[in-house]
């Protein structure tokens, strides 16, 4: 369907590793739909993806420790973040 090519090709966003460390990112869907992978990176491809049945939580909005003291002037609405289960961490993006 249109849908999976959409997410197959792929979204900008912004994803954030710290307070001050911001990165423009292609996030997609891959082939078989069980990760979603970002380029560009300095990773290691197989390190560059989060895969879906690790996903613990989705939440909108500016509701982990990072971006309540972060200086980033995101609206909440633009904010998502991924709990991510096997690594016990949180990823946040910007849409």
């Amino acid at each position: 369907s249109d849908c999976w090519h959409y997410m197959q090709t792929g979204t900008e966003f912004i994803k954030l590793r710290g307070p001050t460390r911001h990165f423009r990112r292609l996030f997609s869907l891959d082939a078989d739909l069980s990760h979603i992978r970002w380029t560009p990176t300095n990773k290691k491809p197989h390190k560059a993806r989060i895969a879906i049945e690790d996903i613990r939580e989705i939440r909108v909005g500016k509701n982990t420790e990072q971006l309540r003291h972060s200086d980033a002037n995101y609206g909440d609405l633009q904010v998502v973040v991924l709990i991510i289960l096997s690594e016990l961490h949180s990823t946040s993006i910007i849409l």
